[in-house]
This record gives C-alpha cells, sequence and structure tokens, in this order.
C-alpha cells in the first residue's frame, strides 16, 4: 500500500487481523436465522438406474417383467408421498386440501421399497446442528392439477417465483 504522496507505508509488527472486521472476542450471529432449506432430490432418478441394474443382476429375467421406466415412476411416486409424509409431520406449511386426501388414501396402503430407496426417503426431513437449532426442508406444494387437460400430466401452475422448486424435484 502507498500513502497519499507515494511513499510507501512503513512496517509494521502487529497482526493483520488487528485492523479487520475479524477480531477476537466478537460473536457473528445471522440477523434473521435461516428456518428452512430448499432440497435437492433431483438423484432418484439415477437412484433408481442404480436400483433397477441390482435388481437385474439378482433375476436376469426381471427385464422382461419390468422396464427401468416403471421403476423411476414407482420411485418418483415413492419420493412424493414421502414429501407429504414430510410435510404433514412438520405443520409449517399448510397442506392443499389434494394433498391432504391424498395422504388419507395412501394412509393404510403398503409399500414394498427397495432398501436404496428407504434410505434415500428416510433422509428428507429436518436438519439438527450441533447446538440443538432445527432447519426444516421447503417442500413445494405437490403436482396435483391437470396440465393442459390432459389425464396424466399433473402440475401445479409454473411461475417465476416457483419454477426453481421444480427443477430439483423429478416429475
Amino acid at each position: 500500500m502507498h500513502s497519499s504522496r507515494g511513499n510507501p507505508t512503513p512496517q509494521r509488527n502487529d497482526s493483520i487481523l488487528a485492523e479487520s472486521i475479524f477480531v477476537q472476542d466478537i460473536c457473528v450471529q445471522e440477523i434473521k436465522p435461516q428456518e428452512s432449506f430448499d432440497v435437492n432430490l433431483a438423484m432418484v432418478d439415477s437412484l433408481a438406474s442404480e436400483v433397477y441394474d441390482q435388481l437385474l443382476v439378482d433375476d436376469n429375467t426381471l427385464d422382461g417383467k419390468l422396464i427401468l421406466p416403471e421403476v423411476g415412476y414407482y420411485s418418483t411416486a415413492q419420493l412424493g408421498i414421502r414429501l407429504l409424509d414430510v410435510k404433514s409431520k412438520l405443520q409449517l406449511q399448510s397442506l392443499s386440501n389434494e394433498e391432504r386426501e391424498y395422504l388419507k388414501a395412501l394412509r393404510d396402503i403398503e409399500f414394498h421399497v427397495p432398501q436404496p430407496f428407504y434410505e434415500f426417503y428416510r433422509s428428507i426431513g429436518s436438519v439438527t446442528d450441533k447446538m440443538g437449532k432445527e432447519t426444516y426442508p421447503s417442500v413445494a406444494d405437490l403436482p396435483t392439477q391437470r396440465a393442459g387437460g390432459r389425464g396424466g400430466n399433473h402440475s401445479p401452475a409454473f411461475t417465476q417465483q416457483t419454477h426453481n422448486l421444480f427443477e430439483e424435484v423429478p416429475c
């Protein structure tokens, strides 16, 4: 650094932290603590592919009975159910009427879930830090409306505010 006259700044022996914002005995806290986080669930597609490959190793006749897109569809549907379950248990976000109806209809159904999917779904939920503060996943409203009036194409309205939520959740 140079002073205003062009002369070099004299050498000093004190710590470079002496004049910084990072001084000793200071604690920095967020003004508004983060309470929720967005979840990236896009890996469920690659997980479905890996699970399918392992199922084929166990039963080489399986490809005539079950195809990869079916495993992908099943895993995505299971993911939707898990997200509804997480959303209902957190009680931070209200469920829509359609979401409540889905949970009610699914309450007594038993699903068979391969272990890798089970572990993945089980990992979705709130996170507790070392100080005991919980941070919750932000779960978007799941697709419940017909898109384009055609059956099988369900989605909520995509807007500038919501489109990023759906880039992280497979449809």
